[in-house]
């Protein structure tokens, strides 16, 4: 008893193992029925299988082998002999993954055993006794059950993955970084082989993004081949059969062949990419609508990625010549600050308001200059506060009203320097025709004033030396003929006898006072006549050191020379100067004979020779430095002038000067003025250094 018991339980645990094994590798696809036993065979539930067109199979307990058999496994039959071995192997069944949902029908002898049948995992039961009648109903009851559950579980597989695929694509507008993925989403749902993309780009040829998913039993190194993905113009969006493999090195490894579709992916007409599947076997009426929905969705959003691409492109061009023309307009504008900075004016800008908007350089240095931080948007009349408010807003105003420019000259004084200016206030219009700024200019004419007034003082000159040149000689006559009558009547009053010695004595004098004013005369009149020629002095290579020497030997007779302290610094490093040697000392006799004249018998008189330096130009100077009553400032710009003279009347005739004055700017030279009162002036004699010109250059000049 115990032996048979051990023999049953083998043999039920040798025909469990056989139906798990075959039911593990036959379940996906439903085709047949398996009935499974455990002693013969029972003739009434296989006849019931075999007429509702089901195929059975009767595995045996000494050659159990159904591995080769195509006959796959929708539904499992139990009929043991031993009701335990039926609910052991349900069990079992119903702990493999793969078989969890395999439907499954125990037959039992007595309902009282219907219970435990369904708590071991089985779906239906049948009385052996009642298997003619009930099991064939009961099998297709059990299909037809499972085959609803499979079809529901499977789309709602191919719901999660199409969601899965549309929040890949709603993560990012640039499919082609997620088509890995979504390759990888396509295989998995539909159970193929092999799955590839492809992204078109905007040429006849050109792959922009390619991506393969294949399963786990075929090699990595597989390639996806391009030739027959572009189905040409206008493609249909149905599903294409390729005319030869895509795949590559899938269809060798694999057991069959595979059934291989290409999806176009459209938009408006235009092919922008390929989804390409493989799979053995053939493709199911749900995976090909499945796949169809998907090809229209990738297609949108290829589109969508490359309006995206276009647009970022555009985007990007547009960003690109917006900053290219800020950097213009950068440069421009720095480009205008600089020539408005570089301008030798000083410059700002008032709005309508009176706020300045531009400040230019100008404007910042100097002693009157205002840093541009410190008065951009501050009304003018609170920066020019030393100025009129009220003059000031009329001239601004006058220019807003009427649109014209207005010109004026203006004197400042800084630290006792007297500087004039033009100032310029100019309308500017932005848009339309009212002035919505006004541009004021400064221009220091200072120098031009100058150089004005000495042209003037240069034409009253001319003028007085046309004049001279006239009256001198028609002077001159009359006081030649007054001496010679002076110089007559004095040789008559030696002969005359009848007057008294007193009347004499009286007559002499007056006489002689008519002769040496005559003379005195006639030599203001010679000076005026040398002061109005223009003729041109023959000039030599002479040493300045030279030239003063000689003017000290010539003037070492005067009654002060002796008496005052004369002190001598000539360079001996100095280079010649080209001069007319009698001009030259007839300067420096002027120079000196004034010093003498300025200064009392305790004065000091230093004479200098050497290297100056003028506006950038060198020159050799001469320079007389006393200790006299010195010039008042209002007479320094004015002793150059014809007649003018600071001495006592009777003691100068005002040309000495002005005949110096022409004399040096006939050398090309200059004459500076230093004087304070009290304290002595120095008069500075300027000439340009003499440079002998080359052999070469004679030739050239010959």
């Amino acid at each position: 008893m115990r032996r048979a018991v051990k023999t049953r339980s083998a043999r039920r645990e040798a025909v469990a193992e056989a139906a798990i094994g075959v039911a593990e590798r036959e379940a996906p696809t439903p085709k047949g029925v398996l009935l499974v036993t455990g002693a013969e065979p029972s003739l009434g539930a296989s006849q019931t299988i075999r007429c509702a067109n089901y195929e059975t199979a009767w595995p045996q307990l000494n050659a159990l082998d159904l591995r080769g058999q195509d006959a796959e496994v929708p539904c499992l039959v139990l009929d043991f002999e031993d009701q335990a071995a039926s609910l052991d192997l349900c069990r079992r069944l119903r702990s493999t993954p793969r078989l969890a949902h395999l439907p499954i029908i125990i037959l039992t002898d007595t309902r009282e055993a219907a219970m435990a049948v369904l708590t071991a995992g089985a779906n239906d039961f049948c009385l052996r006794a009642n298997a003619a009648i009930e099991l064939g109903a009961r099998v297709a009851h059990c299909l037809r059950l499972h085959e609803r559950s499979a079809h529901t579980l499977r789309q709602q597989l191919l719901t999660g993955a199409k969601e899965r695929l549309h929040r890949l694509l709603h993560k990012t507008l640039e499919v082609e970084s997620v088509l890995a993925e979504i390759a990888g989403e396509i295989a998995a749902a539909v159970c193929a082989d092999a799955c590839g993309l492809v992204v078109f780009g905007e040429g006849a040829d050109a792959v922009l993004h390619r991506a393969l998913a294949v399963s786990a039993e075929h090699d990595e190194s597989a390639a996806i081949s391009l030739e027959y993905l572009k189905l040409g113009p206008n493609p249909s969006l149905m599903a294409h059969r390729p005319a030869a493999p895509i795949f590559g090195g899938l269809n060798g490894s694999a057991s069959a062949p595979l059934a291989e579709l290409v999806w176009p992916l459209n938009s408006e007409g235009q092919q922008l990419g390929a989804l390409a599947c493989g799979i053995q076997g053939e493709f199911d009426q749900i995976a090909m609508n499945w796949l169809d929905g998907v090809a229209l969705t990738l297609g949108a959003a290829l589109a969508n990625a490359r309006l995206y691409r276009q647009s970022q492109q555009t985007s990007e061009q547009l960003i690109a010549q917006v900053r290219e023309r800020q950097q213009e307009i950068e440069r421009q504008k720095r480009l205008t600050e600089k020539i408005i900075d570089s301008l030798p004016v000083s410059l700002y800008v008032v709005d309508r308001q009176l706020r300045i908007v531009a400040w230019n350089r100008n404007r910042e240095i100097g002693g009157q200059g205002i840093d541009r931080q410190r008065v951009i948007g501050r009304s003018v009349v609170d920066i020019f506060s030393k100025m009129p408010r009220q003059m000031l807003e009329q001239e601004f105003e006058r220019v807003f009203t009427s649109g014209e420019s207005l010109r004026f000259e203006q004197e400042s004084n800084v630290e006792g320097v007297s500087r004039h200016w033009l100032i310029s206030k100019i309308p500017m219009r932005l848009d339309g025709e009212a002035v919505t700024h006004v541009i004021t200019l400064g221009e220091e004419i200072t120098e031009q004033k100058k150089m004005n007034e000495a042209i003037l003082h240069a034409e009253k000159l001319t003028g007085i030396g046309r004049l001279a040149s006239g009256v001198v000689h028609e002077i001159n006559n009359p006081l030649a003929t007054i001496a010679a009558c002076a110089e007559a009547l004095q040789g008559r009053l030696t002969e005359a006898t009848a007057l008294s010695e007193a009347t004499q004595v009286d007559f002499h004098e007056y006489l002689k006072i008519i002769h040496d004013e005559s003379f005195r005369c006639k030599m203001i009149t010679n000076s005026l006549l040398e002061f109005s020629r223009q003729r041109q002095a023959e000039k030599t290579e002479l040493e300045i050191n030279y030239l003063v020497e000689q003017t000290l030997q010539l003037v070492k007779h005067h009654p002060k020379f002796k008496r005052l302290q004369m002190l001598k610094e000539l360079n001996a490093d100095l280079a010649p100067v080209f001069a007319n040697e009698g001009q030259l000392k007839q300067v420096f006799i002027a120079m000196i004979s004034n010093a003498f004249d300025a200064m009392d018998e305790q004065g000091c008189l230093r004479i200098r020779t050497g290297w100056h330096y003028n506006k950038g130009q060198r020159f050799i100077g001469a320079e007389f430095a006393d200790n006299g009553c010195g010039i008042r400032p209002e007479d320094v710009a004015k002793i150059f002038e014809p007649f003018f003279t600071t001495k006592p009347f009777g003691q100068g005739t005002g040309l000495g000067l002005a005949v110096c004055y022409g004399i040096v700017s006939d050398h090309r030279g200059k004459i500076e003025v230093d004087s304070q009162v009290g304290r002595g002036t120095t008069m500075r004699v300027l000439l340009p250094p003499y440079i002998k010109a080359t052999e070469a250059q004679k030739n050239a000049q010959g």
